[in-house]
């Protein structure tokens, strides 16, 4: 629509203009109509300087000068948006100035103060009276109403090519009139939050710097020479700023200014996680400053709900975790996370999860610590037993106890991504006091972790768990505590503590009277005799454990036991007890409806048919504990049983199928990073001619 100014001692203004020029040629009445020469017009240039030692960003700034070239048949908006300190307005500046010689009629510039200290947001008719009046219009031509004077500057600029930066921009009400209305202008747009109901061409949400760029930022500040002297403490830095570019920059500038701070020292401040924001201030520019500006805008639910976040003990959360830690409902929960990521003060990491950059997250602590002692212990308790709850309902999933085959398959995928946040919240737990919530957690996620081969996770949270039960003084929670920590130190073949964890917990359940608990403990230390090759101590472990489990009339575990005992019968040569042994227990699992165990029984039966040279016989074993392993998603026996599927079809002369399964197994070993098995597993295919 035309804008249109009637004025007695001026000339009308129109917006339609003829190739951009007015012409003049005489007066018909009140209407003065131009001709003649263009008029002069202004060209400014308010850019900034660029930003020195401007680093990286590389994919960014070509995606932005693409988007600048499109600017000659329409007008281009592009909207950059990230945390605060990310580099925002760096990349915005270095972007304009390298397309400026493209737009020669200027460049226009604002600092909308959307997130300034001490400053209130810049109302955009101010800014419009600012561009009017370094576009050459007249202050006594500039209307009063922002709509009239954004009509004008749409007039203005109109045929002219133009870059125009917004900086700081607090809302899309506050950007809208300050777009131009035609072809031929390039517009960057930078603000804290996501202005998503702001029409763009294009939108960039700013990462932060990766490791190397952070590296080349230093580098290039403070010279190669000194971060070629001290590399790794160069690296801790690069670490610590977590890739925010005002962290770096502050930094630098501490490093700069004084010439005799060695990079380790200041690495070493601010390794201390209590004095790390304290620490990256420089002048006028600090980190926490930075972040403080975008969390005083937030209304009090959002606030609130931010402080709880950094009581999170992991390194991200669903927004089921985040309405438990504020006691919220989920649905206010996943509301309110979502306002938060558009304020950028919460980062969407994959899928349904979040999580905080590390430095907001020592803001976030900062803030929570001045919150009640009470409310923060509730929240802690909360979460830890918000984790105890999921983990117990996907540990009964993947053990066939509810639940079909694609409900095992989904709990296995649900525990591989809360791993980090399940052992977090037994350490957790085990910090604020809450001992039981330790060791039920512990106790809940080990069959998991052992399925998986965690091995340094399981060995953990089951120390964790032993602290805990005996600073509760829990006799039953040590008992099974020491029961476990035995076959994790056996698994990591490191026997002898294993057998003295396990002579603990005999003791204690002999205290008790747990026979089962005696029993249990007593087979596992079998098992570390076992796998150390001091088979004849096994077997003597194994027939007490199985005496006192029978008292006990323990079905599982006496079907558990029998398998290792097979086991170590095979060891021994004698291979009809082996059979025999394996035998007996597959029937007990069955019994009991242990589906895993039945599983690895039959890939140990396969394993004494094959050693018996039964191999067809084998084959009928492994392939139905193969496809039951797979489901469990239990690696390790999987990996075994393919390599034993391998070792029966090379008896029977059919190299393809051997060597599909051998290196089946040799994938599986290696994903699991278990080198010995890997390496006789690429032995049995080079002897048959074949490559991994």
């Amino acid at each position: 629509m035309a804008w249109w100014r009637r004025n007695p001692r001026q000339q009308w203004h129109n917006d339609k203009q003829v190739g951009g020029v007015s012409v003049q040629a005489g007066v018909i009445e009140s209407l003065t109509i131009h001709q003649g020469q263009p008029a002069t017009r202004d060209r400014p240039r308010m850019l900034p300087a660029d930003v020195p030692a401007f680093t990286g960003r590389h994919e960014e700034v070509a995606q932005l000068l693409g988007f600048a070239a499109e600017a000659v048949s329409a007008a281009v908006v592009c909207a950059i948006d990230g945390t605060a300190g990310v580099g925002k307005t760096a990349l915005a500046l270095h972007t304009a100035h390298r397309v400026a010689e493209d737009f020669p009629d200027g460049q226009l510039h604002a600092d909308l103060r959307g997130h300034t200290e001490d400053r209130v947001p810049l109302a955009a008719g101010s800014v419009l009276e600012s561009f009017l009046r370094a576009l050459g219009v007249p202050p006594d031509d500039i209307p009063a109403a922002t709509d009239d004077r954004a009509a004008l500057y749409r007039s203005t600029l109109a045929g002219r090519r133009m870059v125009v930066v917004l900086d700081n921009a607090a809302s899309e009400a506050q950007v809208r009139p300050l777009l131009p209305g035609g072809a031929g202008c390039f517009v960057l747009v930078t603000s804290r939050r996501a202005l998503s109901g702001l029409d763009t061409t294009g939108r960039m949400l700013l990462p932060v710097l990766p490791d190397d760029d952070a590296t080349a930022l230093l580098t290039t500040i403070l010279g190669g020479q000194r971060i070629a002297s001290a590399p790794e403490a160069a690296g801790d830095l690069v670490r610590l700023c977590a890739g925010l570019a005002l962290a770096l920059r502050i930094v630098a500038a501490k490093l700069s200014t004084d010439p005799g701070l060695e990079l380790s020292a200041l690495a070493w401040r601010l390794a201390d996680e209590n004095s790390r924001l304290g620490e990256l201030a420089a002048g006028d520019r600090a980190v926490r400053a930075a972040f403080m500006l975008s969390y005083r805008d937030l209304p009090e639910a959002q606030a609130r709900f931010f402080r709880r976040l950094a009581l999170h003990p992991g390194v991200d959360f669903d927004a089921a975790a985040a309405a438990v830690l504020a006691d919220v409902e989920w649905a206010q929960g996943g509301a309110l996370l979502e306002q938060l990521v558009d304020a950028r003060l919460v980062e969407h990491y994959y899928a349904t999860y979040h999580r905080l950059h590390d430095l907001v997250r020592l803001f976030a602590l900062e803030l929570v610590a001045q919150d009640p002692a009470a409310e923060r212990s509730a929240s802690q308790v909360r979460i830890v037993d918000h984790y105890l709850t999921v983990v117990s309902t996907a540990d009964a999933m993947m053990r066939g106890m509810a639940g079909d085959e694609t409900s095992q398959s989904s709990a296995l995928v649900y525990l591989d991504k809360e791993r980090g946040n399940v052992v977090a919240a037994v350490r957790l737990a085990a910090d604020i006091g809450y001992h039981e919530g330790a060791w039920r957690c512990a106790f809940t996620l080990s069959e998991y972790l052992e399925r998986r081969r965690y091995l340094g996770d399981l060995l953990a949270v089951q120390q964790l768990a032993l602290g805990s039960a005996r600073a509760a003084g829990d006799l039953p929670a040590q008992g099974t505590a020491l029961q476990l920590l035995t076959h994790t130190y056996e698994m990591l073949g490191r026997f002898d503590e294993a057998t003295d964890a396990g002579t603990q917990g005999v003791e204690v359940s002999r205290r008790l009277g747990d026979l089962a608990g005696q029993g249990s403990t007593l087979s596992n230390i079998g098992l570390a005799h076992q796998e150390s090759g001091r088979y004849d101590e096994a077997v003597r472990h194994y027939q007490r454990a199985l005496e006192l489990l029978g008292r006990a009339d323990d079905t599982a575990n006496i079907g558990h036991t029998l398998n290792n005992l097979g086991t170590t019968y095979r060891a021994l040569g004698e291979h009809a007890k082996a059979v025999d042994h394996h035998r007996r227990a597959v029937e007990a699992l069955r019994e009991v409806g242990d589906s895993l165990g039945v599983a690895r029984t039959l890939s140990n039966l396969g394993g004494d048919l094959v050693a018996g040279g039964e191999p067809e016989a084998a084959q009928g074993c492994l392939v139905e504990a193969l496809l039951a392993l797979r489901a469990a998603g239990d690696r390790h026996c999987e990996a075994a049983t393919l390599f034993m599927l391998g070792e029966s079809h090379r008896m029977l002369d059919r190299v393809p199928e051997a060597l599909a399964h051998y290196r089946a197994a040799y994938a599986v070993f290696e994903d699991l990073g278990d080198q010995h098995r890997q390496g006789l597993t690429l032995l049995r295919i080079r002897a048959l001619g074949g490559e991994v």
